[in-house]
């Protein structure tokens, strides 16, 4: 329920995914995952921790995290407090977006990944900010890990519809350019994006 990789040689969550069982019991991107099951973990290589944390449904697995605590004084050392977790695993489904309402007539929109099925999600999630008449968006693609580029390009033609979106250069030469394919629906619509 959780992406992880390696920062500076130790082994780090990217990012819980949403509803996840991860997410459930407070897994925060940053957090260093320090033993699985009482297995020192933190210099393991991904792919065998990933094996170590996946298992049947309805199982459980024991992480012990460190978490940076926030600092008072900006040149103080860096301070982690130390969280155990017992997480019961579960089916992960993965949903490349989320719309999740704010104050005062805005939307967040959570871009999870740019993977198969972002183009489709996010149509309805434009088609359903549309309805409720927002006044603005938040588009928050922080923690992504990426995916297609034809699938970011067809989110981008939400705004742009049919412009040029990327354009790709070998040595200052332009080499090929890439168009938006979208309905250009937020074209007006006031736009943040957050990223990280």
């Amino acid at each position: 329920g959780a992406e992880i990789g390696m920062k500076n040689g130790q082994l780090q969550i990217i990012s819980p995914l949403p509803d996840s069982p991860a997410e459930k019991a407070g897994i925060k991107p940053r957090d260093l995952i320090v033993k699985i099951n009482d297995e020192d973990s933190l210099n393991m290589p991904v792919d065998e921790a990933v094996s170590k944390i996946r298992g049947p449904k309805g199982t459980e697995v024991k992480l012990q995290l460190a978490r940076l605590k926030p600092r008072q004084d900006s040149k103080a050392a860096p301070d982690y407090e130390t969280i155990d977790l017992t997480i019961t695993r579960d089916t992960i489904v993965v949903k490349s977006v989320r719309v999740k309402p704010e104050s005062d007539g805005l939307y967040v929109i959570e871009i999870r990944n740019f993977n198969a099925d972002v183009e489709e999600s996010f149509r309805e999630a434009v088609d359903q900010v549309i309805d409720k008449k927002a006044k603005g968006i938040v588009i928050d693609v922080r923690n992504d890990p990426g995916g297609y580029l034809d699938k970011a390009i067809a989110v981008a033609g939400e705004w742009i519809k049919d412009d040029i979106v990327v354009e790709q250069r070998e040595r200052g030469e332009i080499t090929e350019r890439y168009r938006g394919n979208g309905r250009g629906l937020l074209k007006n619509m006031p736009t943040v994006v957050l990223v990280n």
